[in-house]
């Protein structure tokens, strides 16, 4: 039996320089539906500071990318990191790529004294359920609530 070794995998501050390749890995996870509403991700930033932000470089390649921002306390909430984006290439699935992003993240959120790290999901995405779930995240009190308009 061949026992294969996980890759290395630095996490490092996102930078305008990696906006690209972490339109790429989006796009490859989700096709150019989710990319169009990014009219222009520096401006619009996909999270907030970038310095909030993470990317996971495997092999001088980023691999994968968690968008954040710092949410200030209020309605009801405490402060913390919101995820707004998450994403790994599907070449570096399940290689402990989300994982560092994650544990990174959570090691800054620890750094700078903030509560909590949240992410809104689809009920129905089981993948990111399940993830999410092996990392320790657990359901939070806040609903979600949609009325739909007729077309």
């Amino acid at each position: 039996m061949v026992r294969q070794t996980r890759p290395r995998v630095t996490i490092r501050h996102m930078t305008e320089d990696d906006i690209s390749d972490v339109l790429a890995i989006d796009r490859a996870l989700v096709g150019d539906r989710r990319v169009l509403t990014y009219a222009d991700p520096v401006e619009s930033y996909i999270g907030g500071s970038l310095a909030v932000s993470w990317v996971a470089v495997v092999n001088r390649k980023v691999a994968g990318f968690a968008l954040c921002r710092v949410v200030e306390p209020g309605l009801g909430t405490v402060g913390g990191a919101w995820i707004e984006l998450i994403g790994v290439d599907p070449g570096a699935q399940h290689k402990g790529v989300g994982k560092a992003l994650i544990d990174r993240l959570v090691d800054y959120c620890r750094e700078k004294d903030l509560q909590q790290v949240s992410i809104i999901a689809s009920r129905h995405d089981d993948v990111l359920r399940q993830f999410f779930g092996t990392a320790g995240f657990k359901q939070g009190d806040a609903i979600s609530y949609t009325l739909r308009l007729e077309q």
